[in-house]
């Protein structure tokens, strides 16, 4: 009995990878990732740059509180960490849901391919058909 509860979660995986969308991606993963900026670069090296106060926080310019004299402009890059990833676009919804007390600025899901990455298309692969496999089974039991 105990076995059986411990598979119920891995055969729903099965399931959601085996019915969810691709996003036209061949052997898909979905990576959740946070942007961090780093401030600094030298304008004539940014493509993007903006005022900081003097507590080296973002102001914009029509703010009632921006004074050229005590806000510095400079330059700055954005750049997106991989915090996790997923075999279902659904979990990594949910793990954000979970964590957003813990993620500090804008966070986004993106899909990657596991082209050429043996190991894990064969883990995909394997969950893909047990996903199947169970779906066959519920469909022809009905």
């Amino acid at each position: 009995m105990e076995y059986t509860n411990k598979l119920e979660p891995i055969l729903r995986l099965c399931q959601e990878v085996a019915t969810q969308s691709n996003d036209f991606t061949q052997d898909p993963i979905f990576v959740v990732e946070r942007k961090r900026r780093f401030y600094g670069v030298d304008r004539d090296y940014a493509d993007n740059t903006c005022w900081l106060d003097d507590d080296y926080e973002e102001i914009d310019v029509d703010d009632e509180y921006f004074n050229e004299a005590t806000c510095t402009e400079t330059g700055y890059v954005d750049q997106w960490d991989t915090i996790q990833w997923f075999f279902t676009k659904k979990a990594a919804e949910e793990f954000i849901e979970w964590n957003s007390h813990r993620m500090f600025g804008e966070t986004r899901i993106t899909t990657e391919s596991l082209r050429r990455n043996n190991e894990m298309i064969m883990v995909r692969e394997f969950l893909l058909s047990v996903g199947k496999g169970v779906l066959n089974e519920v469909s022809t039991n009905v």
